[in-house]
This record gives structure tokens, C-alpha cells and sequence, in this order.
């Protein structure tokens, strides 16, 4: 056994991070019989940034082997883990991606630049509300 544990330590090529896509249901599907897959693909350099009291956000260069339409991805549930060695612990992260960008395309794959942030980041975007002091609603409304 402890020559299997050596053996693998010594081979190289092992994949340090995963990332993998979880496709939302959708509300309206025309045709309830086509299953729908999330796409392979393979981590090729990454960055995970973590800052006190601010979400985490995860910067990606990813491949596959058939080109992924941006609206299959953007928006959609993401599980990215990574182990640095093999002594090390494996971390996990999960969140949503929040940019999908194409890098290059050819007959070999494609490679894209994906940004994975946590959930609590969904609070960030725009808001349509505002703050209004002194005045009835009657003012507000006018």
C-alpha cells in the first residue's frame, strides 16, 4: 500500500482543481424529454481570492472539448474544489458564476475565462430603492 501512495506522488499530469457546473431547473422547457447536461471542463489555472467580510470570488482559465454558449453557463450553481498537494486538504467552495468569457476556439477545444463568486454576493447588484426623509408619501409619489 505504501508503494501505491509513493507510485502516485511520483506520477504527474494530477488535475489539482475540479470545477464542476450544476444546471438550474428551468421554468419553461419545450420539450420535457431533452435532458440537459452541464458541460466538462477541465481547470487549467485558477485564483481564489477570500478578504475579511467580503465574498469570496474564484477566477478561473477552463477548457472543454465543444464550445458552451454563455446562457447555459452564466447564472447557474458551481462547485470548485481543489487540493494544492496530496498531504493537503481539500478545499470546497460553492456559488454561482457571475462572468463567462470565451479567451479561444479551435478544432482542439475551447478555452474560457470563468468567475465563480459565492451566493451572498447576489446582494451586490443593483437595487432600484431609495431613502426618503421629511416627505409624505403624497411628495414621493408626485
Amino acid at each position: 500500500m505504501a508503494e501505491s501512495g509513493r507510485v502516485v506522488r511520483l506520477v504527474t499530469g494530477r488535475q489539482s482543481a475540479h470545477l464542476k457546473i450544476i444546471l438550474k431547473p428551468r421554468k419553461y422547457e419545450r420539450d420535457d424529454r431533452k435532458e440537459r447536461r452541464a458541460p466538462e471542463l477541465s481547470v487549467g489555472e485558477w485564483e481564489v481570492r477570500e478578504e475579511v467580510c467580503q465574498p469570496y470570488r474564484i477566477r478561473a482559465v477552463v477548457t472543454s472539448a465543444q464550445p458552451v454558449p454563455r446562457r447555459d453557463i452564466l447564472g447557474q450553481f458551481a462547485k470548485f474544489r481543489f487540493q494544492v498537494d496530496e498531504e493537503a486538504v481539500v478545499r470546497k467552495f460553492e456559488g454561482f458564476v457571475s462572468r463567462f468569457d470565451s479567451v479561444s476556439k479551435s478544432r482542439d477545444g475551447c478555452i474560457y475565462r470563468v468567475e465563480i463568486r459565492q451566493h451572498l454576493a447576489k446582494l451586490d447588484g443593483p437595487s432600484n430603492c431609495a431613502t426618503y426623509q421629511n416627505k409624505t408619501s403624497a411628495d414621493i409619489i408626485e
